[in-house]
């Protein structure tokens, strides 16, 4: 496929370019280099699962990884773009993001219905 459309790299590249140079001007702290998967760094389990859920309320789907699956106890959102996707929704998505970056940035921070479930788990197993 890619030697009968070479387009599709560039544009592969191009979607993952979007995606990460919009993230980083929105200040969220991302993996080392752009790629078509990014991951953004969160601080806290509670804040990555609230995270996640805010996007998946927002129609965005995203991979969710925290502890034991992450490195030194990480907790991440991961996003994978494509050549498929179009500028407008990759914008969409950064849009998605930058709604929900109060959870990043104030840890405790209630922005979405998910924070209520994290919140009602840690009560009912007796971690407060």
């Amino acid at each position: 496929i890619l030697r009968r459309r070479p387009e599709l790299r560039r544009r592969l590249w191009d979607n993952a370019g979007r995606l990460y140079h919009g993230l980083e001007a929105l200040g969220f702290r991302l993996g080392p280099e752009p790629s078509p998967v990014v991951a953004v760094l969160l601080e806290t389990k509670a804040q990555a699962l609230a995270f996640w859920a805010g996007l998946t309320e927002r129609g965005v789907y995203a991979n969710l990884m925290i502890p034991p699956a992450t490195p030194n106890g990480t907790s991440l959102v991961r996003c994978s773009v494509s050549a498929a996707h179009e500028p407008e929704q990759i914008d969409a998505l950064c849009a998605a993001f930058a709604e929900l970056r109060g959870i990043a940035a104030t840890p405790g921070h209630r922005a979405c219905g998910a924070d209520l479930a994290v919140a009602s788990a840690k009560t009912s197993r007796g971690g407060g």
